[in-house]
């Protein structure tokens, strides 16, 4: 897969992320977001942050039709609560020399796709994701 990076305008940096994208995703299959941030004084490599699963706030039962293969839905995503502990429940991360960093400047999504049946494959039509300040 290919990992496009954001880079937020100077004085933009954000605290969290939203993430709204159409998906064809019928019983049995799934789409899953992961994102990764950087803080713009963090020294790390971006390539050597982990992933972070997001959380669907789209209840689970929505559902496409396996008879309609265009029956795309709107799903969306957030970092999770246990993700949000800064003072305004901002994104932070500790960092590969243990420092405790608040919001990003860099962001990056990626979607996977699942099935339990390779004749039913879901798929995702648009992605939205908003980097927010808090």
């Amino acid at each position: 897969y290919m990992t496009r990076i954001l880079e937020l305008a100077d004085g933009q940096d954000a605290e969290d992320i939203k993430v709204k994208l159409n998906a064809y995703k019928p019983s049995g299959t799934d789409v899953k977001v992961y994102y990764k941030i950087l803080h713009r004084d963090d020294s790390d490599f971006f390539d050597d942050r982990s992933w972070v699963a997001m959380g669907q706030d789209t209840t689970s039962t929505v559902i496409s039709s396996s008879e309609n293969n265009e029956d795309f839905k709107v799903y969306d995503f957030s970092i999770p609560s246990a993700e949000l502990s800064g003072p305004l429940s901002q994104v932070q991360y500790t960092n590969s020399d243990g420092i405790i960093y608040t919001g990003f400047k860099y962001m990056s999504i990626k979607i996977v796709l699942t099935s339990s049946n390779q004749g039913l494959v879901p798929r995702v039509k648009d992605l939205m994701a908003i980097a927010l300040q808090i």
